[in-house]
């Protein structure tokens, strides 16, 4: 039991240094007048094509209001656009509007930074173990809760 507590903790505290080595690599995105959960939504409509509001609400576990809230301020500095679902017209979905368009180019260009410097320096298959081992780790934890969920 020990040992897989210990690679947790290093498995978390890995992930950590990456994804704070990856932000100051993307610092040119450090300046918009936005918080944390505004940005961390921004790229979740940056990277998902054609996603809802309510989609939006389920993947960061908060309400539909909050996700509101922070669209209206994405809104605001044009850097999406709602419109109407036309399966659901209850619903909104949320595009890219211009100034959203000119974040998408920017971090793209920081992407190709981060691989050329660092992520083409590992073999391709060993990036794509990790990734799907990383997905199957997350897949367990997401069918466990599920199943917790059932069982309250």
């Amino acid at each position: 039991m020990e040992d897989y507590r210990q690679l947790l903790r290093d498995l978390q505290f890995t992930l950590d240094d990456i994804s704070r080595l990856f932000a100051q690599e993307l610092a040119m995105v450090e300046n918009l007048p936005l918080n944390k959960r505004q940005f961390r939504i921004l790229l979740h409509i940056i990277f998902r094509e054609n996603v809802t509001t309510s989609e939006t609400a389920v993947h960061f576990g908060i309400t539909k209001s909050a996700v509101s809230q922070a669209l209206s301020v994405l809104e605001q500095h044009q850097f999406i656009i709602r419109s109407i679902n036309e399966e659901n017209r209850r619903e909104n979905r949320l595009e890219l509007g211009p100034q959203g368009e000119l974040i998408k180019q920017k971090i793209e260009e920081a992407e190709t930074v981060l691989i050329e410097r660092y992520i083409s320096k590992l073999p391709f298959q060993d990036i794509v173990h990790v990734k799907n081992v990383l997905e199957q780790f997350r897949d367990i934890i997401l069918d466990f809760n599920q199943r917790g969920a059932k069982h309250k």
